[in-house]
């Protein structure tokens, strides 16, 4: 009895064919959020509604009927670009707008960042390890991003 072989093809993408995807799917993204109004009221960006639309088609895809196999050269530059200029769209006067609500989210958020340090710290003490890996494991991580 042999065991049943499946053949899935798999799409190698070089990085001019993976910038042109992710451009379609960003415009797609542009599309679906004009037409669905709770997408444009909720404020989701284009490149979420793209970005999520495509990783649902390829959830659906992957070793099922095709693997798509990305060019990721320039990832960690794009990924620097990105994670860079997330905070240039603050400013003193967009904090003065949002009022006594961004304060008291500042002050939450401060005061959550040392529980989760000293919380981690505590953790990393009981199983023996490095105080330092709590805090890594601790703000460090759950800090910063597009979220915050």
């Amino acid at each position: 009895m042999s065991p049943i072989s499946t053949y899935i093809p798999e799409l190698k993408l070089d990085l001019i064919q993976t910038l042109a995807i992710a451009c379609f799917m960003y415009f797609v993204g542009i599309l679906l959020r004009r037409r669905i109004g709770i997408l444009e009221r909720l404020n989701i960006p284009s490149a979420v509604i793209g970005g999520l639309l495509f990783a649902a088609m390829n959830l659906v895809l992957h070793d099922r009927f095709l693997n798509i196999k990305f060019e990721t050269a320039t990832q960690p530059l794009f990924m620097v670009l990105f994670f860079t200029t997330i905070g240039m769209g603050a400013s003193l006067p967009l904090l003065k707008k949002g009022g006594v609500q961004v304060v008291i989210f500042l002050v939450m958020s401060t005061v959550f960042c040392f529980v989760q340090n000293f919380l981690g710290m505590g953790i990393s003490s009981l199983f023996g390890v490095s105080q330092l890996l709590g805090i890594v494991a601790g703000s460090v991580t759950l800090v910063g991003g597009p979220a915050t």
